[in-house]
């Protein structure tokens, strides 16, 4: 096997044979762009109109047709369509956000923290409408209809 792969190299280290591979690979390179330009910009005839014929004669007997035109109806019948102009910014989020304080208003209890009061009993820090409540279990949130059931549990 070692023979074989020695003849292999003293055959590809010749000169001549370098410049042959060089040339083939030049030609394919060659072959790849003109495919390339030829696919981009188009090549070939123009369009070429393929129809039946009018009218058709032959052993005593002659048949003619009339062209029809297709009507079609449209897809969106009966929907909306809405276009898409000017650009759009794919990191824009589609809909608007609300700040903050909106978002607490309409939004119910939000609980920042957990803590342990002064007598040692777990206390629960809410953000609501805008205010800080500090509330053990069992106590209501102000005047919603939030109460403290469990904390941590």
């Amino acid at each position: 096997m070692s023979a074989q792969m020695d003849k292999l190299k003293q055959f590809f280290e010749k000169p001549q044979v370098k410049y042959v591979l060089m040339g083939v690979g030049g030609l394919v390179f060659l072959i790849v762009v003109i495919f390339l330009v030829m696919s981009v910009f188009g090549g070939g005839g123009g369009e070429i109109e393929v129809g039946a014929p009018t009218s058709v004669s032959g052993i005593g007997l002659t048949l003619e047709t009339t062209e029809t035109t297709p009507t079609f109806e449209p897809l969106d019948k009966g929907l909306e369509v809405f276009s898409a102009e000017g650009f759009k910014d794919p990191f824009e989020p589609l809909t608007l956000e609300t700040t903050t304080a909106e978002a607490t208003e309409t939004a119910g209890p939000y609980l920042k923290s957990i803590s342990f009061g002064s007598d040692g009993q777990p206390l629960a820090e809410f953000l609501y409408n805008g205010k800080t409540y500090s509330l053990t279990v069992g106590e209501q949130l102000s005047d919603s209809p939030y109460m403290v059931l469990e904390i941590g549990g």
